[in-house]
């Protein structure tokens, strides 16, 4: 048996790099939700090798920080865990790395950050037409759907601007709606189930 984690889905994986081989199409995906209190307390308190009964390989008032830091979040705690015990192998202060967590916890758990807004016209443009469609598009992505970025910034640009046509009453406001509604009942038409069908 193989098994492995990832912040994706393997689909997601082949479709991005075009793969084709058969090992995509097998297998079972479990999402890996938050761990108990338990099981977070369990993943900082392991040892530093393999022999049972070992010392842990963080201290106690590392252990305490990789749980506040990671939040019963199976990669944050990794994350935490791993820069906590550099800092204890390296003599670095904690600042040091609650730094080095936040940075690569930051570049990949968060949020797509909306892009500025700029100053100049040609800017003004670029952001409309191109970054706010594209970050909107992305924050789907968010939500389970698995869109290369032109597809996210079509379908971000179709709505923002169909919604700003509602906002200015060029168009009735329940035309917004039933587009909204008919994207996502062909997106997620499994899961909103009977509600699409009405």
């Amino acid at each position: 048996m193989l098994v492995l984690a990832s912040l994706e889905t393997l689909d997601s994986y082949r479709t991005k790099h075009k793969l084709t081989s058969s090992f995509f199409n097998v297998g079972s995906v479990w999402p890996l939700e938050k761990f108990s209190e338990a099981e977070a307390q369990k993943l900082v308190e392991l040892p530093k090798g393999t022999i049972a009964g070992a010392i842990p390989a963080l201290t106690e008032t590392n252990q305490r920080l990789a749980l506040e830091w990671g939040e019963r979040h199976p990669v944050r705690l990794q994350l935490a865990g791993r820069y906590l015990w550099e800092a204890q192998q390296y003599r670095k202060d904690v600042k040091w790395a609650k730094q080095q967590f936040q940075s690569q916890a930051g570049a990949v758990l968060q949020w797509p950050t909306p892009p500025k807004r700029p100053q100049k016209l040609g800017q003004w443009l670029r952001w409309l037409v191109l970054d706010v469609p594209i970050w909107v598009g992305n924050l789907t992505k968010r939500f389970g759907l698995k869109v290369d970025d032109i597809f996210a910034w079509v379908m971000g640009l179709s709505l923002i601007v169909v919604a700003m046509m509602c906002l200015t009453g060029m168009i009735p406001g329940n035309y917004f709606s039933d587009l909204f509604k008919k994207f996502l009942c062909g997106s997620l038409s499994p899961v909103l189930g009977k509600w699409c069908d009405g």
